[in-house]
C-alpha cells in the first residue's frame, strides 16, 4: 500500500512539496499565533469596556426615586454587591447594621451579605404606592405571602440620593 512509488508521490526528491500539499508547519504556526494574539487583544478590550460600563452604572448613578433605590438594592443584594448595598443604606441603618455585625462577631461586609441573601426572592418584588414627603418616603412591596402580603419600607434622602432606612 505504501511502497516506494507512493513515497515519491508524497515527497519529491528535490525537497519541494507536491501540488496540493499542506503548507509547511512553520507558516501555519506563525499564522495561528498571530490569530491567537488578535483574539486575545479583542477579548481584553471587550472585557475592559464591560468593566468600565458596569462600574460606571453601579457607582455613578444615584437613585433618583425610592422605587429606583429599592430596585437597585434588590439587584445588588442578588449580586452580593456590598459596596452598592452600603451606598443605598441610610446612615442610621448602616450604623445599626454595624452594631448587629459586632454582636454576631462578623465583619460588616460579611454580615451585610448574609442579611442580603436571607429570604431574597428569586425575582424583583412588585412595588406600589410610592409616597414622598420632603426627604422621607415609603413604598410598598409585595412580600412572599402573595396578594395580601404588602410590606412598607421607609426611605430617607441623604446626599441627594434615596436610601433605605430599615426599621
Amino acid at each position: 500500500m505504501f511502497g516506494p512509488d507512493r513515497c515519491v508521490a508524497l515527497f519529491k526528491l528535490d525537497g519541494s512539496a507536491p501540488v496540493g500539499a499542506l503548507p509547511p508547519l512553520k507558516s501555519l504556526e506563525g499564522k495561528f499565533k498571530m490569530k491567537i494574539r488578535q483574539t486575545t487583544r479583542s477579548l481584553v478590550a471587550v472585557a475592559a469596556l464591560l468593566a468600565i460600563a458596569l462600574f460606571s452604572a453601579a457607582c455613578g448613578k444615584k437613585a433618583s426615586t425610592p422605587t429606583e433605590a429599592f430596585k437597585t438594592f434588590y439587584e445588588a443584594s442578588k449580586a452580593k454587591d456590598v459596596a452598592t448595598i452600603k451606598r443605598l443604606m441610610a446612615k442610621d441603618a448602616l450604623s445599626k447594621m454595624e452594631e448587629r455585625a459586632k454582636q454576631a462577631n462578623k465583619s460588616l461586609d460579611d454580615f451585610i451579605v448574609d442579611q442580603a441573601q436571607n429570604g431574597i426572592p428569586p425575582s424583583m418584588p412588585e412595588t406600589r404606592n410610592e409616597k414622598i414627603d420632603g426627604d422621607n418616603a415609603t413604598i410598598e412591596f409585595k412580600g412572599p405571602g402573595g396578594d395580601s402580603d404588602w410590606r412598607t419600607i421607609p426611605f430617607a434622602k441623604e446626599d441627594g440620593e434615596w436610601k433605605i432606612k430599615f426599621r
